[in-house]
């Protein structure tokens, strides 16, 4: 099981017994996201101002990420700012349906689809962010948490399942409620206002981070094999 939350459920309905299954986190190499590079060095790339603080959404375009709430949230912190630029990894079945609400709320210029992403891009990508969300209506334990603890970036997510494994709230990161865009507009709207508040959650974030590498995983598993296996 990638998290606890997975496997309480899994044990409430019947899918496994306690004892039965190990935690092994859905993991990341962390030290590629760890290596000291520069940051911000995509934005001209992107063709996203500068001057802004920006804010990220790593995610298939699909219904359980639910993409346009992201919008929603951009749209509401626009409404109090022009400070932040948001931006959006991935594709998916819902683009024409992100696009549209873009073009509803007039916000064309204040947000940018990356499209996909591949996986050796993924640490760079996120040295051009400054927070990132994820408002995701159910998940495991995603590695976009991880990816962004280990690149010093507060997160602001809804609370399902395992995220709070991960974020521990109003310490390195804000959890809300599935579909709350107006709460998480305004821990967004807070963050980009308070670069402090950003940095000391950043660090925080960073400092728990390995809990989540794959060589812990990697080593997780095969232990688990070889006890099974010596077994029989």
């Amino acid at each position: 099981m990638v998290s606890y939350a997975n496997a309480r459920t899994a044990e409430e309905v019947g899918m496994a017994r306690q004892g039965d299954w190990v935690l092994t986190r859905d993991a990341i190499a962390v030290e590629e996201f760890l290596a000291p590079k520069p940051r911000r060095q995509k934005l001209q790339e992107w063709a996203v101002p500068e001057n802004k603080v920006i804010v990220g959404m790593v995610a298939c375009f699909k219904a359980q990420k639910s993409p346009e709430d992201f919008i929603e949230v951009a749209a509401r912190v626009l409404k109090e700012t022009d400070g932040a630029h948001f931006v959006m990894a991935g594709d998916g079945e819902l683009r024409a349906s992100i696009e549209e609400r873009i073009r509803r709320h007039g916000i064309h210029d204040h947000v940018t689809l990356l499209g996909w992403q591949s996986e050796a891009a993924m640490p760079e990508l996120y040295r051009n962010l400054d927070i990132v969300v994820l408002t995701s209506l159910w998940e495991g334990l995603p590695c976009v948490f991880s990816e962004a603890m280990a690149c010093e970036l507060p997160i602001v997510a809804t609370n399902v399942d395992g995220a709070r494994e991960a974020i521990v709230d109003s310490e390195n990161g804000f959890l809300h409620e599935t579909h709350d865009v107006d709460g998480m507009a305004r821990s967004v709207i807070r963050l980009l206002r308070d670069a402090e508040l950003r940095r000391k959650m950043g660090q925080l974030g960073r400092s728990r981070v390995m809990e989540f590498d794959i060589g812990k995983s990697v080593d997780t598993v095969e232990s688990t094999y070889r006890k099974y296996l010596e077994r029989h």
